[in-house]
């Protein structure tokens, strides 16, 4: 048998979490010791593990409370609307930065000269876009502003000889 401290520490969570779970009737104690204290059995502790997982992909609370009720089937289409939901969220995120990367293109980029510690790759790398589009936009950029898309890449640090490498190679492309 676990104590509520074993289980939080085991989960790392707070004790006042396991608490609030057992105040929802998502985990409920096995028992009780004489001294009034909760403890948890080997399966609660692998409920609580699955609550995390549940609660850690974003599904919220009440629903977790019925996946522990409901059938495969069920489970199963949570988890599908779900995924659906986050798939929605990231379509929506990449053109949320592909819009802030076109009004970044428009303001000329000026911010990154009054910060020179942006790393401008690593930053659109943090941000999930993928090289095959960093390229496409660089291409569509130097297509159709070659000036300004020049004075961007020697904002962001690159050499001349960098530049002209790049251009060469985006022109034999096209």
């Amino acid at each position: 048998m676990y104590s509520i401290g074993y289980l939080a520490k085991a989960c790392g969570i707070s004790r006042s979490t396991i608490l609030y779970y057992d105040e929802i009737g998502l985990l409920k104690p096995n028992g009780r010791s004489d001294a009034g204290y909760r403890f948890y059995d080997e399966a609660s502790l692998e409920r609580l593990r699955q609550i995390l997982v549940y609660r850690d992909v974003g599904i919220p609370l009440k629903e977790i409370v019925g996946l522990f009720e409901a059938d495969r089937r069920s489970i199963s289409a949570s988890l599908l609307q779900r995924l659906k939901s986050l798939t929605d969220e990231i379509s929506k995120l990449k053109e949320q930065q592909m819009i802030i990367i076109r009004l970044l293109e428009q303001c000329k980029l000026y911010e990154f000269k009054q910060k020179p510690e942006l790393d401008w790759l690593s930053l659109v790398r943090s941000a999930g876009i993928e090289q095959s589009q960093i390229i496409q936009w660089h291409e569509h950029f130097e297509r159709h502003s070659p000036e300004q898309h020049y004075e961007f890449l020697t904002m962001v640090g690159f050499s001349e000889e960098e530049i002209q490498g790049m251009r060469d190679q985006w022109n034999r492309k096209n």
